[in-house]
Order: structure tokens, then C-alpha cells, then sequence
């Protein structure tokens, strides 16, 4: 994720903001009633969150989280540098909470190595910043090993390269 541990009011916590949909084809595995997508009959939107990278953040709070316990659950973070150069475990990050509630309340994934072979659907993950080494790990090789069927698409509002640089 692009958010700064623990959050620090509404200002940074928008900073760290992810959004994921999920929708399911035609196909079924385990379709729920829902408003459709697009329009479209044969495709459900079966989750759609947000949540705001740090520890207690607004927005979606992964089911793994509980006070003052380690997380466990379908994927593993790593520690990495934020954009300040503080490293840390990036299991508050936004991106890492959202597939994370995805797979273990939606999916039936709910350890590492688990995979789903029956979800036929699509997953979107929108970003507020590019994704760090964590999250990219997370989502680029951990979810799609564990959802094989899915068709993902992540969606980035910044480029790496577009900080805010000093006019003066």
C-alpha cells in the first residue's frame, strides 16, 4: 500500500485509500444476490469496500484483525519502507486488508497456500498509490495463486513518478 503506518488524521488516512469490487460471471461459484455491473445481467458485484492503510483506520477492518493479536490468515506480508523510509509489517495496508476480507469471508481461502479452482469472476483493486513490495507480492502472486480463475485488474490513481515536487 501507499499509506503511512497508523493513519494520522483524515488527510493522511485518504493518502492510503484502496477500493476493491469483485464480481462473479455467469459461471456461479457461490453467487449472492446483488446489484449487477455494467448493466450487464450475467455478472454480480458480490463485494465492494474500501479501507485506509494503518492499524484501526476507517474504511473496511480485515476479519483477522483483532486488538493487540498477531493477524493470520490467507496471505503473507513482508516488511518493507513506506515512503519515508520506515520499515514495517504491511499487514495494515489498505490492499493487503481488502484481498485479505475478500478471500477469507467470500472465497473459502483462509490460509496460506489455499486456492480457490472454482471462482470464475473478476477482481479490481483501485489504489490511491502504486502498490509496495508487500502489496505487489500479495496481490500479483499470493491472490492469483490462490484464485487461478480470476480475471485481476488493479487500478493505480497515482504513477510512481508523480510526487509533489517544491515550486518554489
Amino acid at each position: 500500500g501507499g499509506g503511512e503506518r497508523g493513519g494520522g488524521g483524515v488527510a493522511a488516512a485518504a493518502e492510503g485509500q484502496a477500493r476493491a469490487l469483485l464480481t462473479e460471471d455467469e459461471s456461479g461459484a457461490g453467487a449472492s444476490s446483488g446489484p449487477t455491473l455494467s448493466g450487464s445481467a450475467s455478472s454480480e458485484t458480490l463485494f465492494c469496500e474500501y479501507a485506509i492503510s494503518g492499524m484501526g483506520a476507517p474504511g473496511l477492518r480485515w476479519c483477522g484483525e483483532a486488538e493487540g493479536q498477531p493477524l493470520s490468515g490467507p496471505f503473507l506480508p513482508i516488511e518493507c519502507a513506506d515512503g519515508l523510509g520506515e520499515s514495517y509489517l504491511r499487514d495494515h495496508d489498505a490492499e493487503f486488508k481488502l484481498v485479505s476480507e475478500l478471500c477469507a469471508r467470500h472465497l473459502g481461502v483462509t490460509a496460506p497456500g489455499q486456492v480457490n479452482r472454482s471462482y470464475r469472476g473478476r477482481l479490481t483493486l483501485w489504489s490511491k498509490k502504486p502498490l509496495c513490495a508487500s502489496c505487489s507480492g500479495v496481490v500479483y502472486r499470493q491472490l492469483v495463486a490462490a484464485l487461478p480463475g480470476a480475471q485481476l485488474e488493479v487500478r493505480v490513481d497515482e504513477e510512481p513518478d508523480q510526487s509533489p515536487r517544491d515550486q518554489s
